[in-house]
């Protein structure tokens, strides 16, 4: 990588964490012009236009993100967010399809059992939505065994709408 594209990558990485989407964008397409297959400015992108709810410009920068994506990387990050996107358009059953898809690399993973819950719930399939809510539950407190709950807690680990959106530098809350 020439030392133009580590700077402009940088430049992109600070602009998501001070959540300036607009400029971070413009960074990012100064990157995707020297290399149109960089997975770095693809999901920033991505995520920096679904930040600023441009979700059908988000949904491509995830499709490209997503047919580019390096071997050596695992997908599912831009597969998650790819879902909520879907979700936020109100395609529950690509939304599902996401979300299926991070499960079948991440079996283990609450949050995206929830979500593919949430999508079957929203597509008015209760007893499959059910299904991954209680496979997220337990999931979930099968990773925090070694933790003291209170009942309440373990009766509902999750609120609707309130899951985790992936970021370059982790999770965030999304509220609705």
């Amino acid at each position: 990588m020439n030392d133009n594209i580590q700077v402009l990558c940088e430049q992109a990485q600070s602009l998501v964490q001070e959540k300036n989407f607009e400029q971070a964008t413009t960074v990012c397409d100064k990157i995707l012009k020297n290399d149109p297959k960089s997975n770095f400015a693809l999901f920033n992108k991505a995520f920096s236009l679904q930040q600023l709810e441009k979700l059908e410009d988000a949904l491509k920068s995830y499709e490209l993100l997503i047919q580019f994506h390096s071997e050596s990387q695992d997908p599912s990050a831009a597969f998650y967010n790819k879902g909520l996107v879907h979700r936020d358009l109100a395609d529950f059953a690509q939304a599902e399809y996401c979300f299926r898809t991070v499960i079948s690399f991440h079996p283990e993973d609450p949050d995206s059992w929830y979500m593919r819950g949430d999508a079957f719930d929203s597509l008015d399939e209760k007893i499959l939505a059910e299904a991954c809510y209680s496979h997220a539950n337990k999931l979930n407190e099968n990773h925090s065994s070694n933790e003291q709950k209170t009942k309440d807690e373990s009766n509902n680990i999750y609120e609707k709408g309130k899951k985790s959106i992936n970021t370059p530098f982790g999770q965030i809350k999304n509220e609705p």
